[in-house]
């Protein structure tokens, strides 16, 4: 069928004379071009959305950690290692055992966290971070614990926590 189409439709457009032209070739014309034109900015419109839609990530309560300190309610981030922090070393007797090559451990200081997502056009913000991650994004919960560190897990993604990345 497109064998069959495509002559017609470069006779159409091409400027010579022929047979088919009548009153309504420019009208033809007009809406080929139209329609083709429409036809790109919905592709345009269609591989733009998927970079910049909501990647929503799953999120599961593991613990709760209650501390003395009062805590902010505005840090969050992600554990790969809690050996490696510095800030778990008080708490990792208090963390669950989980496989860190298949999970992330995520913290969230006085607000349970409501969301996790990331956008794809993310990456390319951060070329100059090991592996290309993406940036996650947070919904905070309004009512603040402010002794207690919220403890979850989610599936291993090569993701920051936003405020790395800017």
């Amino acid at each position: 069928m497109l064998r069959d189409t495509l002559p017609f439709i470069i006779l159409l457009l091409s400027h010579e004379k022929s047979t088919i032209r009548g009153d309504n070739y420019y009208e033809y014309k007009k809406k080929i071009v139209f329609t083709s034109i429409c036809f790109i900015f919905a592709i345009i419109f269609i591989f733009s959305w998927e970079y910049v839609k909501k990647n929503y990530i799953s999120l599961n309560l593991v613990t709760e950690i209650k501390v003395d300190e009062e805590l902010p309610g505005t840090a969050w981030g992600f554990v790969s290692n809690p050996e490696d922090d510095s800030e778990l070393k008080n708490y990792i007797s208090m963390l669950p055992a989980i496989n860190y090559n298949e999970n992330l451990l995520m913290i969230s200081e006085g607000r349970r966290i409501n969301s996790l997502w990331f956008r794809k056009y993310s990456k390319l913000l951060t070329n100059s971070h090991y592996n290309n991650p993406y940036l996650g994004s947070v919904e905070l919960d309004d009512e603040l614990h402010s002794h207690t560190i919220f403890v979850y897990t989610i599936k291993k993604i090569n993701i920051l926590d936003d405020t790395y990345g800017w």
